[in-house]
């Protein structure tokens, strides 16, 4: 499994370098555009390397002949959103500067 893994990930990585590559070309405006894809298909490869998936899920991604176009036009059609763990995180964020001060006078 852990060839399988390596090979697997040293794939993506090369998919995600000939993305870069690929958008090298493009006018600013452009890449401007893209910078949410390229945040995304680099999380994406990031965190292949941290999950936990299967021997049959790793040869069904590696066998995939775009990896990263396919995981993140997944995404794209997910029910998920990215928006959901901002939000979380300004929630909390605001919540933990809202007891600061009144940690502050306690002392």
């Amino acid at each position: 499994m852990e060839e399988l893994r390596e090979k697997l990930l040293e794939k993506v990585e090369k998919e995600y370098q000939q993305f870069i590559e690929g958008l090298k070309s493009l006018p600013n405006e452009e890449l401007i555009e893209r910078v949410y894809e390229i945040t995304i298909k680099k999380e994406l490869t990031y965190r292949l390397e941290e999950i936990d998936i299967s021997i049959e899920e790793a040869e069904a991604l590696y066998n995939s002949e775009n990896i990263l176009g396919v995981l993140y036009d997944e995404w794209l059609s997910s029910d998920l959103y990215i928006g959901e763990v901002l939000d979380n995180s300004i929630v909390d964020t605001a919540k933990k500067l809202t007891d600061e001060p009144k940690r502050g006078r306690s002392r």
